[in-house]
């Protein structure tokens, strides 16, 4: 009496090639779908999610720019971040200027 895996059925056979079939039909279907989600969700963690599944699908989810001592191996890694409203699809400036704010609290309403 051998221990291992059962014998697989001519059907189970079949529904597995169905299976795959669909899968491979559908693949691209659920990559688009994924990539909308990362820039048009309105969880932001929604939108980090699919963001982080689409960088692990391109360089691993292991992928590292420390080595096993934790010396960064490229000091020169540039990262460019670009949101996007996810109602109009326009990009979004950052504006450094505070200057607006240095008032902020003195209204009436706060007194």
């Amino acid at each position: 009496m051998s221990v291992g895996r059962k014998r697989t059925t001519e059907h189970e056979k079949d529904a597995i090639k169905q299976f795959n079939a669909l899968i491979k039909e559908h693949s691209l279907d659920a990559v688009k779908n994924i990539v909308k989600i990362s820039n048009r969700a309105m969880d932001e963690n929604v939108r980090l999610k699919a963001n982080v599944w689409i960088a692990e699908k391109l360089v691993g989810k292991s992928y590292s720019i420390a080595d096993v001592e934790g010396n960064v191996q490229d000091k020169d890694i540039n990262i460019v971040l670009n949101v996007k409203n996810a109602t109009t699809n326009d990009s979004e400036s950052w504006n450094d200027d505070t200057s607006e704010l240095d008032n902020w609290g003195e209204d009436d309403i706060y007194k």
